[in-house]
């Protein structure tokens, strides 16, 4: 989901948003912030918390920067079929000058919702 631009510094774009496939049940959820928020030495170290995302239900999984202004999540396990999540941004999130972050996606939620059903390459009985 891209968001609408902003002056100052915001969540640039978030993933996935809407419905997720079936087939994409296995994917992550990604934050790309316009400005960085984190260092060099941050980079790439996998962290089973993160107190800048909240996922709800609350999923376990690793967080990492792969970036210094993009935050990724992979979960543990394939997301639940038929489940909406929703993730949230800390509104209290300052980037690495110190400005505050602005925008409508620093106080509210982005929801996803899993797809049922299966595809040609999953069927009943053989999807993992």
């Amino acid at each position: 989901m891209k968001l609408r631009w902003h002056k100052g510094y915001y969540v640039a774009e978030v993933g996935p948003s809407g419905t997720v496939p079936h087939e994409n049940l296995e994917g992550g959820i990604w934050v790309l912030f316009n400005k960085p928020v984190v260092g060099l030495q941050a980079l790439g170290k996998l962290l089973t918390t993160s107190p800048v995302l909240s996922i709800s239900p609350a999923l376990e999984g690793t967080y990492r920067w792969d970036g210094s202004r993009l935050l990724s999540f992979a979960p543990k396990d394939q997301l639940a079929p038929g489940t909406e999540y929703s993730f949230q941004v800390d509104a209290g999130l300052r980037s690495i000058a110190g400005e505050a972050l602005t925008g409508d996606i620093a106080s509210s939620s982005v929801p996803m919702r899993t797809r049922t059903g299966w595809s040609p390459s999953c069927r009943p009985g053989n999807c993992r």
